[in-house]
Formats: structure tokens, C-alpha cells, sequence
């Protein structure tokens, strides 16, 4: 009878949580989200502008290499080469409308920059072919936000292509192109540009 007394006394004795321990482990659990999470979503912010840098890298060798043909450079990316082969993208790569509309292009350094050509015979040009996933002077397959696809550009993206609000240039002897991405949860649009002399530079640090 003792020994069974004695059993009863000890399970009793075992108890579990308490409601102070798990509002405690819970409160811990919370604090810990809330520093990680926004370290996480700028980890991948930073990860995702991998993908302007080497769009940027791949555009300066198509015109490098096509300025050694035509001795010109040329906003049509199609032709002079310019792919972007990844799948999903967040940038928006390419010259503004208005900088590829500017007459400083062609062995004569007086043509359109929207069109391109070889030989002085020929000083009216081609205009840009235009893709499913270009519009002659800038790819547009990127993605509104982190997470959300769409077949065109981003707003503000197409809105800043279009309006030459950047630094995007264009010219027989130079240019300048550009990247603009939504790659953060934040309303910020990631720019990035490389010359001519393949200065890359990025316009939005510490995202």
C-alpha cells in the first residue's frame, strides 16, 4: 500500500510547461523572427541583383563585339547578340526609348541608335526587331516583385525606359546601359548601369 502511495506522489509531482514558460518560449521564438526575417529578405535582395550584373556583363560583350564589326555601337539588342537566358528574371535590361532614339549611331556617327547596320551603303539602316521578350532597346520580361510574374515590365520600369528618367546614353563611341529590377519587398526599384569601359555601377546601396 506504501509503494503505491509513494508511485502516486511522484507522478503528481511531474509536471509539465507552464503557461509563464510558454508565453516566455513564445515571446523568444518572436523576437528571434523579427531580426531574421528582414535579414533573410535582404540576403535575397542581394542574391537577385547577381542577375543585373551579369546581364550587364553579357550586354557590354554583345557590344563590344558588335562595335568591332560595324564599327558602331547599336541600342538594338537582338541584333547586335544581347539574350537574357534566364527564366526568371527582375530586371529590365537594356537603353531607355529615348537614348535609342538619338541620331549619333552608324559609321557616320549621325544615324539612329534604334537601327542598326553594316556598310555605309545601306545609311537609312534597319529598324530594331522586336521579340517576345524585347522591344528592340530593352528586355522586359521581369518580375513586378519578389514572387509575383508577369509577361511585361514592371511599372516603373517601363514608365523610366520610356521616359529617359536615368542615366541610360547612347552613341557611335560610348554608352551607357541600364538595369532596373523590383527585386525587395520594399517600393524601390534596384538600378544598375556599365559603360563602354565596362564601369558597372549600382544606384541603390544598402538595399
Amino acid at each position: 500500500m506504501s509503494k503505491c502511495l509513494g508511485l502516486k506522489k511522484n507522478l503528481s509531482s511531474s509536471a509539465g510547461f507552464t503557461l509563464v514558460e510558454l508565453m516566455v518560449v513564445v515571446a523568444i521564438i518572436g523576437i528571434l523572427a523579427a531580426v531574421a526575417i528582414p535579414s533573410y529578405s535582404k540576403y535575397q535582395a542581394k542574391a537577385r541583383q547577381s542577375e543585373a550584373k551579369v546581364a550587364l556583363s553579357g550586354l557590354y560583350t554583345a557590344e563590344s563585339s558588335y562595335a568591332v564589326e560595324s564599327t558602331t555601337f547599336s541600342a538594338c539588342l537582338a541584333d547586335i547578340g544581347f539574350v537574357q537566358n534566364s527564366a526568371t528574371r527582375y530586371y529590365a535590361v537594356g537603353f531607355t526609348t529615348a537614348a535609342a532614339g538619338t541620331s549619333t549611331c552608324g559609321y557616320d556617327a549621325a544615324r539612329g541608335c534604334s537601327a542598326y547596320f553594316t556598310t555605309p551603303n545601306t545609311p537609312a539602316g534597319t529598324a530594331c526587331s522586336s521579340t517576345s521578350s524585347a522591344t528592340g532597346n530593352y528586355m522586359y520580361d521581369a518580375k513586378i516583385a519578389a514572387g509575383s510574374s508577369a509577361s511585361t515590365a514592371p511599372a516603373q520600369v517601363s514608365v523610366d525606359m520610356a521616359a529617359n528618367t536615368g542615366t541610360s546614353a547612347l552613341s557611335k563611341t560610348a554608352f551607357t546601359a541600364i538595369a532596373w529590377g523590383s527585386v525587395s519587398s520594399a517600393n524601390t526599384v534596384d538600378k544598375w548601369s556599365i559603360t563602354q569601359l565596362k564601369d558597372l555601377t549600382n544606384y541603390t546601396p544598402g538595399l
